[in-house]
């Protein structure tokens, strides 16, 4: 199942805020069933809905002009739903909930726990970005005593799991799509241990979430860190392992585990980010030696060769090919 989108930009531009609304739920209540969503009234309507599978699990988004989200006693009755769904808080401001005969709020970043197949309500601010992952009860069951119990009551934000289980649900609502099963299964897995440690699990499966969940996450932190500061010359395994609170050493070691060593993965990143400035033709105006300090590298004569190894060609090679090719 591809990831699914329903965005009010997709709607005719032609349609007042009111009726742009009533088009955008009626295509959500359509494909997704009955939900109670209400809108902030003093603001231009904006909303994006995603949804994405991973294995037994899936993640999905509000991310807009959406103040309230329910589903009420008529919206259970309608269709049987033996599902608990993780409730997260992404937005600037607090959401307050009630379910389960409890009332309590999320800061940015909180984290609670719905049963599906009874009505819950959760309301917020002007801008919201309300993620939800619905998992199988008895996926849970196998690993939690009762995890239906903890429905209403906000995660531990000081648990090291619960930290991470956010980190990991940002990052995936900011990956590509990708039609890879036995990535989304993987990533599915992950996340899936991640709740488990969050919630507290039996010893046995808390060992092997431990082992998969917080391990992985950390990975992906890793890596995710080295996307964004690639370009940064002074960027170091030191440097990422003081932001997340490890050694060195064991940042090398995540790194190591998935083939590729942090230098690697840096300098693959370095060289990428310089083939597509060199290729680009508004860059003409930059030099060689230029675009290589801008993508991280210190010395010209090294970056030339690893382009050449890399590629195949030096980098002023690749610039006047390109032209070449465009001219012709």
């Amino acid at each position: 199942m591809p990831m699914v989108t329903f965005s009010s930009d997709q709607l005719p531009a032609a349609l007042d805020d009111s009726a742009r609304f009533a088009a955008w739920r009626d295509q959500y209540t359509e494909a997704h069933g009955l939900l109670e969503i209400r809108r902030a009234e003093d603001q231009p309507f904006s909303l994006r809905f995603t949804f994405a599978p991973y294995g037994d699990v899936g993640v999905g988004q509000f991310d807009g002009t959406i103040s309230h989200v329910a589903r009420t006693a008529h919206h259970v009755a309608a269709g049987s739903n033996d599902t608990l769904c993780l409730f997260l808080n992404r937005g600037p401001d607090r959401i307050s909930f009630a379910h389960s005969g409890r009332e309590g709020a999320l800061d940015p970043a909180g984290v609670t726990l719905f049963r599906d197949w009874e009505p819950a309500a959760a309301s917020g601010g002007a801008l919201n970005r309300m993620l939800f992952v619905p998992i199988p009860r008895t996926r849970l069951n196998a690993l939690i005593e009762r995890p239906e119990d903890l429905a209403g009551i906000a995660f531990d934000p000081r648990k090291p799991a619960t930290r991470y289980l956010v980190r990991y649900l940002t990052l995936l609502t900011q990956l590509d799509e990708t039609d890879d099963e036995q990535l989304r299964a993987h990533i599915g897995k992950t996340l899936l241990d991640l709740v488990v440690l969050a919630l507290g699990a039996s010893k046995d499966a808390a060992d092997c979430a431990q082992m998969r969940g917080l391990r992985a996450a950390r990975t992906q932190d890793v890596i995710a860190r080295i996307a964004s500061r690639f370009a940064d010359p002074a960027f170091s395994p030191h440097v990422v392992a003081a932001d997340l609170g490890v050694s060195v050493r064991y940042v090398q070691d995540l790194l190591h585990e998935t083939g590729t060593s942090f230098s690697a993965r840096v300098l693959e990143h370095r060289l990428q980010r310089a083939r597509a400035l060199l290729a680009d033709p508004g860059n003409d105006g930059m030099r060689v030696a230029e675009v290589a300090r801008a993508c991280g590298f210190n010395e010209v004569p090294y970056f030339n060769r690893c382009f050449r190894r890399r590629f195949g060609e030096s980098p002023t090679d690749l610039r006047t090919d390109g032209r070449e090719r465009n001219r012709s």
